[in-house]
């Protein structure tokens, strides 16, 4: 009985050594695999960039779309064309400024001679 004690005290170090060396194992795999699919994700965002990219820069190889770009951009017009600018008259809360028709209203009648 004595023997069988020991030889099964002796048995349980490798045991123990094994299990540890396979939880290490098991947890490298477990991070190796949560990195290889952020991975995966990352290609397929960048992928999906590229082609939009893609898409972008063929607007480019055409003249009206570079004409586009830089009438977009720098509020350019050609030649003979004229540019409207639209401004928005709605009448913002917190300013002061009167607008025309309030001006008019608070003028006098007589100060049309002057």
């Amino acid at each position: 009985m004595l023997h069988a004690r020991w030889f099964l005290l002796l048995l349980l170090v490798p045991i123990v050594f094994l299990v540890r060396v396979t939880w290490r194992a098991y947890q490298g795999e477990q991070e190796a695999y949560a990195k290889h699919v952020a991975v995966v994700e990352e290609l397929a965002s960048l992928e999906a960039r590229e082609k939009k990219i893609g898409a972008y820069v063929a607007e480019f190889d055409d003249p009206r779309g570079r004409e586009a770009e830089l009438r977009l951009r720098y509020d350019v017009a050609k030649e003979g064309e004229r540019v409207v600018v639209l401004i928005d008259d709605t009448k913002k809360e917190g300013t002061n400024t009167p607008s025309l028709v309030e001006q008019k209203e608070k003028t006098s009648w007589w100060q049309f001679w002057r």
